[in-house]
């Protein structure tokens, strides 16, 4: 099945954050099959590693990348690089989106093919 959006995730060192914003996107009202996630990891941290792959056998795909401190920034164009479909979104480690956030995408994009980048509102303080 073809891939219509592909979440690219920068992290570092965040474990606890980072498992609510997974659980956060496994959660979507939107064809697990049908999205990808793209974790970039900035500083190669094992937990990170073996929390993706307990997490394999939920989501097949996920893509785990590595940088080594070179920032959010570059994750992001490495996870765009690595990106397999047209649609790509980010978020942040410390962050959880709404249920509805992948479909919410995905239907602006279609509903509005000209429009080549877009942002949502950040509700919540960062801890």
């Amino acid at each position: 099945m073809e891939i219509d959006i592909s979440i690219v995730i920068p992290t570092c060192d965040r474990e606890k954050r980072f498992k609510d914003c997974l659980s956060s996107l496994f959660n979507q009202n939107y064809p697990k099959e049908k999205l990808e996630l793209i974790v970039v990891d900035d500083r190669a941290n094992d937990k990170v590693v073996r929390m993706l792959d307990d997490l394999k056998e939920q989501r097949s795909r996920i893509k785990y990348l590595v940088q080594y401190r070179r920032g959010p920034a570059a994750a992001r164009n490495l996870g765009v690089f690595h990106a397999s479909a047209d649609i790509v979104a980010f978020t942040d480690d410390d962050c959880t989106v709404d249920k509805r956030w992948v479909e919410l995408i995905v239907e602006t994009h279609y509903k509005n093919p000209e429009v080549k980048t877009g942002r949502g509102s950040i509700i919540g303080k960062r801890q």
